[in-house]
């Protein structure tokens, strides 16, 4: 997905900018559902997860007759992007009674993140770089129920 055409500002003759952001997304997503009867009680069991991976890279063109540096073109404002997300969920939605008056479900889910900054040239040359910013990784477990009556 290439976002640059929101961002093409030519507002005025004495300078243009256009903001390339690129973002590569790739990924599967893939879930199954199983009916189990016990007695009177029927359990619909849900499992799946997903897993994209992204590659985001971000490069401004354009000039601008002012010298001051905070607006500057021709460089890239942030490092290259490499991204992945899992996810994974489990739940089991329990109906009970007759014609199943009640329904219990209960599941958990986790998810991980984790963004790669990668060094390029043409970061490095931006007059504000300051060095490469670190990278960000996290997890976590969220849980569900639901009483439906």
């Amino acid at each position: 997905m290439n976002i640059s055409d929101r961002y093409d500002l030519m507002s005025k003759r004495d300078s243009w900018q256009k903001l390339n952001m690129d973002i590569q997304p790739y990924g599967v997503v893939g879930h199954a559902t199983m009916n189990v009867f016990i007695g009177s009680i029927h359990h619909v069991i849900t499992y799946g997860s997903e897993a994209y991976l992204t590659d985001t890279s971000q490069y401004q063109l354009g000039w601008n007759a002012s010298k001051n540096p905070f607006l500057h073109n021709n460089f890239v404002d942030m490092p290259n992007v490499h991204g992945t997300d899992l996810g994974a969920v489990l739940q089991d939605r329990i109906g009970i009674g007759k014609k199943e008056w009640l329904h219990i479900t209960s599941g958990v889910r986790f998810d991980y993140f984790k963004r790669d900054t990668h060094n390029t040239l043409k970061y490095q040359n931006n007059p504000l770089y300051d060095g490469l910013p670190k990278g960000a990784s996290g997890s976590r477990y969220s849980l569900k129920i639901l009483i439906e009556a």
